[in-house]
């Protein structure tokens, strides 16, 4: 699955993703990232960008989902659906299963949760997704 999303800011994305990997050049942040530096220049092009690519490359790098997405930085605030999923994620009850997965598993199963669940997380679909990508 090849998720993408063009209701973030593209731009603002990359721009904070160079500065949080502390690169300056598109190719430096595709090597990063691991993905070709002509990526980049489409994710631009076509004001999209691979919600996989992203959510695994925020994963493998350690970087904050909320701040590269929407570019605020608020301790303590929930409203952002990526906040959510991974409180979800990193709870009690899900915590050891989900740092069990493979990098590739759990970016399949941020992604899909991320696109299947509007507004709210639900325990019943973490728990079928789970099952799916175990």
């Amino acid at each position: 699955m090849k998720g993408k999303n063009t209701q973030f800011d593209i731009e603002g994305i990359i721009t904070r993703l160079k500065g949080s990997l502390s690169v300056q050049r598109d190719n430096e942040l595709a090597e990063k990232i691991g993905t070709h530096p002509r990526s980049i220049s489409q994710w631009r092009m076509k004001n999209t960008i691979s919600m996989d690519l992203l959510v695994g490359a925020c994963l493998q790098c350690e970087l904050s989902i909320d701040y590269i997405v929407n570019g605020k930085r608020v301790p303590g605030q929930d409203s952002n659906i990526f906040s959510q999923i991974f409180k979800t994620l990193y709870g009690e009850k899900y915590e050891n299963i989900f740092h069990a997965l493979s990098v590739d598993k759990k970016v399949k199963l941020i992604t899909t949760l991320y696109e299947q669940s509007g507004n709210e997380i639900s325990e019943k679909l973490v728990d079928d997704l789970i099952r799916l990508v175990s």
